[in-house]
């Protein structure tokens, strides 16, 4: 999970993940089809890159993001992703089991700090909150095909960063 903001351009984490699917994030973002604005998302699912997804989620436009945003485009794209993984499912099944051995997870950048004004503590509140509001809308939607996400783990590139997020998820 990357966020990305309004009228940015394709860099960093997204870069890596464009290069892990053969130009389609840069191409989707030249053609105006990309997330941008708060609530928007993209998921991206391969059964053969590394990694095998990525949803992309819109944070608005850069200076304005703050928690709840982040929530809401959190809790969209994580919904869109778990319908898309229903649909991959029933047409790979062999796919989707090699790649969800261990249950349907979720890799998260923290997303919004630093560049996007959010405090680590708020990041991970508005990731986590996302994703739990996300599952408890597709469990009401009563069907069963439907996954949810089942653990969610948080990387970072820094590590007095992730030691400030690690001590933040235990406060949590």
């Amino acid at each position: 999970l990357v966020g990305h903001f309004y009228k940015d351009g394709i860099m960093s984490a997204e870069k890596v993940l464009d290069a892990c699917f053969n130009g389609m994030i840069r191409e989707k973002h030249a053609l105006g089809l990309y997330p941008g604005r708060v609530g928007t998302s993209e998921i991206f699912l391969s059964a053969s890159a590394a990694p095998m997804g990525g949803v992309i989620v819109g944070l608005g436009e850069l200076g304005e993001l703050n928690g709840y945003q982040l929530e809401l485009s959190v809790t969209q794209g994580v919904s869109k992703y778990l319908l898309e993984l229903r649909e991959m499912e029933a047409s790979c099944k062999e796919d989707f089991n090699a790649m969800f051995q261990s249950g349907v997870g979720l890799s998260a950048l923290i997303v919004g700090c630093g560049y996007g004004g959010l405090s680590i503590e708020s990041s991970l509140k508005s990731i986590i909150l996302g994703v739990k509001k996300a599952n408890e809308s597709i469990r009401a939607l009563n069907n069963p095909l439907i996954k949810k996400v089942e653990h969610v783990e948080f990387i970072e590139l820094y590590e007095d960063r992730s030691l400030q997020a690690f001590y933040t998820l235990k406060k949590l």
